[in-house]
């Protein structure tokens, strides 16, 4: 689904330094998750214990523990979560932290819809599905799907 080290590595660069923007949080905040991304046997470091585990014995449980560090990294700094929404979330925007920005998209003020969401009832429309050969109903997010990545640590629900 994503790639966890790319994904929270990306977010605590632009959190630091926004193209344009400039750092979207305070010095102390910024120092805080950065070391808690790079600092000794932080996010970077599990997650790359993570990904040299392989496919083993012990790849989920190393894995597993990666993915719950980084969420606790989260956790610990709600701030930083609110520089990603999460889709299935429904697009929440207009956290107060980003100023009013859209947390997609910083061009955009909060209130707008990014991305609008016609989409979802244009994918959902039989004429769309039978053009474009759509053997199932389009869903922005699979609990099903989910569910599969969870145990591994791939992905948190």
């Amino acid at each position: 689904m994503i790639d966890p080290l790319i994904q929270i590595q990306a977010l605590v660069e632009f959190a630091t330094n926004a193209p344009g923007y400039g750092p979207l949080q305070n010095d102390t905040i910024l120092k805080q998750v950065n070391k808690a991304f790079y600092g000794k046997n932080g996010c970077k470091d599990q997650q790359e214990a993570c990904y040299a585990a392989k496919n083993n014995a012990l790849s989920d449980k190393i894995c597993v523990a990666a993915d719950d560090y980084c969420v606790r990294l989260y956790n610990q700094h709600p701030e930083l979560s609110q520089l990603t929404v999460i889709a299935c979330q429904g697009n929440e925007v207009g956290d107060p932290v980003l100023d009013g920005y859209d947390a997609y998209d910083l061009r955009q003020n909060a209130s707008a819809s990014f991305p609008p969401a016609y989409y979802t009832k244009y994918l959902a429309d039989p004429s769309v599905l039978k053009k474009i050969g759509a053997e199932v109903p389009y869903l922005e997010c699979s609990g099903q799907v989910n569910d599969n990545f969870v145990p591994t640590g791939d992905v948190r629900d």
